[in-house]
């Protein structure tokens, strides 16, 4: 009965762990705002497109770029069979900061989750097997809900999997200290090469093995040196067997490696900088690593470890060379003592249990008010904490309701917005930019530009969005992180239809009783993918074979039950048609039918011309129903007009 709870018990730390992990796993997609995540997704990516085994990128061993692959190739195929994808050199990727592909992201987390979880199950057998049951199910549950681990079992990167293989090399280091078998010895080796196939630093868990060896065997230590000998041979192996190149292409392997010892050596970026932070290091294991809690009851179980001394001193063989290498670097990045922290789990775990074997004593009768208590002070806060994180990360960014917000907006006028620009790509009316406060309110307005959507993030201090803002009206606005979303704040301006405002040459006319023309725009220039602002211009004279550049702006009084085309006559001096073009006003994305009432539109109508010999040439435009051939009357043509065709304005063609 008491095996059937146990592990009830440890079965449901698992899972609740697994849940925590996985309930945001879809976090911030489709933007990638890791950067590690990209570095990792792109290499495995190349893989697989070049079907190369040799990643050729060698910051990072290879191990976990194959777990990778394995994974993204079963989703592949997956995608294959049921459409999602094609092949990988016919698909349009990008991964960096925004991804086209997040599913191959969702999957590359949900690896990092498993092991995660995995790594809160093998905590549980080390703490059994180093002390007792209480112990390893303190340990297992501190793990589960430390906030720190459960952050980075979010992201598609190697740290979790390293903490992972440190773990299982430890477990096997420990029964070497109980038992000294071959088979340990055997183990130990082949874990702790692919810790270090995982992630380099990860090899020092080799120390642990080691002196595990001497602590067993004593001064028979040399005598039994062939067993330490094969965990050392094995250990190559493993690491070979997951980083193959760095045998078959040693240059590239090697050159890898000296740039990642530079990087950290420069000690340009990172959490912290400066070598032998030592107040920085105590400020994260306190606030952050292990909670002050944990951290005090770290401090018991390592006392209490050390009086059993064996322990103690196989848990320091790895703690305190693994710190003093980082601290001794001038860049440090925290994510790197992640190994560290599932390892730490183990003392946390003794204390605790030790804690609440004394206060039991102290009060038979309140066992288990000795363990709420215990349970309280040391998990209830980061298990909070966890699950506050976890349900923040769940939300939409801001950036991706933002997105969405705009695709429902009126698409009459162009729409300027700090977002990047691969969501947008061929959408002919939005403009991507760096930064709005590029040009002033009454440039926006002039240029047919109706909306702003702006991004905390590419702000400076003084830049002049306030008065931009205090012009316009706000729509809509995404507080971000401040508000408990995930996401920069951003707003969306309306800065509303003024079309008395606009940079345009005037000609006005009407077709039929709800379309208006309010002008044009004009200069020579090749054809444009997309809507672009032509600050007013009026250049009419173009060389032969020149195409010209066309917006024209209409207003609608009311609503439009039909899409129309617009037609462009190039007539010559004889009246004589020469050339045409006849297209859908704005195409399927934004045809007549959807415009809304009152509504300001511009239209690219760009115009290709073959080489016509010089000359004057007049431009008539008019709108019609495409498939009934119906025009839309023109209201007091003018002159040089007629009743469905409007002058609107010459050429001269020079040579």
């Amino acid at each position: 009965a008491w095996l059937w709870s146990e592990w009830l018990v440890i079965a449901t730390i698992v899972v609740f762990g697994f849940g925590l992990r996985v309930w945001a796993v879809r976090w911030g997609l489709p933007y990638a705002d890791h950067p590690d995540e990209p570095a990792l997704v792109n290499v495995v990516l190349r893989m697989m497109r070049n079907h190369d085994l040799n990643p050729h990128f060698f910051l990072y061993p290879s191990l976990y770029f194959y777990l990778l692959l394995a994974i993204f190739s079963v989703h592949h195929r997956l995608g294959l069979a049921s459409g999602l994808y094609t092949s990988l050199d016919q698909m349009n990727i990008t991964t960096d900061v925004y991804t086209t592909i997040p599913e191959f992201f969702v999957w590359g987390r949900v690896l990092a989750i498993v092991l995660g979880s995995a790594t809160v199950l093998g905590v549980y057998v080390l703490g059994k097997r180093s002390w007792n049951r209480s112990a390893g199910m303190l340990a297992a549950l501190f793990l589960t809900t430390l906030p720190f681990h459960m952050r980075h079992s979010q992201y598609v990167t190697t740290d979790v999997g390293s903490g992972w293989f440190v773990l299982l090399a430890y477990i096997s280091a420990t029964a070497i200290l109980q038992s000294g078998h071959w088979r340990s010895y055997l183990w130990a080796g082949l874990w702790a090469g692919l810790a270090a196939s995982t992630k380099y630093n990860a090899g020092a868990v080799v120390i642990p093995i080691i002196v595990a060896h001497l602590i067993f065997w004593r001064w028979q230590f040399l005598a039994r040196a062939g067993r330490l000998i094969a965990a050392g041979m094995v250990s190559l192996l493993g690491f070979v067997i997951g980083t193959p190149y760095a045998v078959l292409a040693w240059p590239e392997f090697r050159d890898g490696v000296l740039r990642q010892m530079t990087h950290y050596g420069a000690g340009a970026h990172g959490d912290l900088i400066g070598a032998w932070n030592l107040a920085g290091y105590l400020n994260f294991f306190w606030s952050d690593g292990l909670r002050p809690a944990a951290a005090l009851a770290l401090l018991l179980g390592l006392a209490i470890m050390l009086k059993h001394w064996r322990y103690g001193l196989l848990w320091l063989s790895f703690a305190v060379p693994y710190l003093l290498v980082f601290l001794a670097q001038p860049g440090h990045f925290m994510r790197n003592l992640l190994p560290l922290v599932v390892l730490c789990a183990l003392p946390v775990g003794v204390g605790c249990a030790t804690a609440i074997e004394w206060l039991s004593r102290r009060a038979p009768r309140q066992h288990h008010l000795a363990l709420a208590a215990v349970l309280l002070v040391v998990y209830a806060y980061p298990a909070k904490s966890a699950l506050e994180f976890t349900t923040f990360l769940a939300r939409k960014d801001t950036k991706v309701v933002a997105e969405e917000f705009v695709r429902t907006l009126p698409r009459g006028q162009r729409i300027a917005l700090e977002l990047n620009p691969a969501p947008w790509s061929g959408d002919p009316i939005i403009q991507p930019v760096e930064r709005l406060t590029d040009h002033a309110l009454d440039w926006y307005r002039a240029n047919n530009y109706r909306y702003l959507v702006s991004n905390e993030r590419s702000r400076n201090p003084g830049d002049g969005y306030a008065s931009l803002a205090a012009g316009a009206t706000l729509l809509r606005d995404f507080a971000g992180d401040e508000s408990g979303q995930p996401g920069p704040h951003i707003q969306v301006l309306d800065l509303g239809a003024q079309p008395q405002l606009l940079n345009i040459v005037r000609r006005e006319a009407q077709f039929g009783a709800d379309l208006q023309l309010l002008g044009y725009e004009m200069q020579p220039g090749p054809l444009r993918p997309a809507i672009s602002a032509l600050e007013g211009a009026d250049r009419r004279e173009l060389h032969p074979g020149e195409s010209l550049q066309i917006n024209l702006t209409w207003r609608i009084n009311k609503h439009l039950p039909r899409d129309y085309a617009l037609f462009i006559h190039v007539l010559n001096a004889a009246g004589n048609v020469v050339t045409q073009r006849d297209a859908v006003m704005r195409q399927d994305e934004y045809p007549t039918s959807r415009w809304q009432d009152g509504e300001i539109v511009v239209e690219r109508a760009d115009l290709p011309l073959p080489p016509l010999p010089p000359g004057s040439y007049t431009l008539k435009i008019g709108v019609y129903h495409m498939e009934t051939g119906e025009g839309l009357a023109l209201v007091n043509p003018g002159p040089e007009s007629d009743g469905s065709r409007l002058a609107l304005t010459t050429i001269e063609v020079r040579e």
